[in-house]
């Protein structure tokens, strides 16, 4: 899995795909597993400037579920005791297959809703507001970013999937190993 941003690589990780039915595509990303990310420029985690990669240990379980034609992923997050601690909306250009796996452009604002499913809150309004300054999407664009996350939000308030599915409750087989990227992750 890995996010992108014009020609560039800015983050990818080792996932191991759950399931990839027409319905939906859902990964899991193991607490253990490394990754590449793109450093920080001056202006933060907006995708400007020259970066490298450097590796990260991720640090917390994770099933990122995506709907065909979404312009977000639903991302569920597990603490270090493995009890559910949260879901997350990640905000972004609807997913690309590739041979690599799958690719995503990530659109800087982001949900965070708690386990309760009533308590939620914007994340990363100013990250936004400063990509629209820089020009890197139009105020156009940012409301449509904006669109699509009150329409995240209305399938939590309907309670429909992801919610209501027991994704809370998931847990990975044993047998599954932490796994690693490939050599040649960086390749477009």
């Amino acid at each position: 899995m890995r996010s992108v941003w014009g020609d560039r690589i800015q983050a990818a990780w080792p996932v191991t795909v759950v399931s990839d039915t027409t319905e939906a595509l859902v990964f899991y990303l193991a607490a253990g597993a490394v990754y590449k990310m793109r450093t920080h420029t001056s202006d933060g985690r907006l995708p400007i400037g020259e970066w490298k990669h450097l590796d990260r240990e991720w640090t917390a379980d994770m099933l990122r579920i995506m709907f065909p034609g979404d312009r977000h992923a639903y991302l569920a997050f597990w603490d270090q005791e493995l009890r559910f601690s949260r879901w997350y909306v990640n905000l972004e250009h609807e997913y690309i297959r590739t041979d690599m796996g799958i690719d995503f452009i990530d659109h800087f604002l982001d949900i965070v809703i708690g386990t309760d499913l009533k308590t939620w809150q914007w994340k990363d309004e100013a990250e936004l507001s400063r990509a629209v300054s820089l020009n890197l999407v139009s105020r156009k664009q940012a409301e449509e970013i904006r669109a699509e996350g009150c329409l995240a939000l209305s399938r939590l308030e309907a309670r429909m999937p992801p919610f209501g599915q027991g994704w809370e409750c998931w847990t990975p087989r044993p047998e599954w190993s932490v796994p690693t990227l490939p050599p040649d992750w960086w390749e477009l």
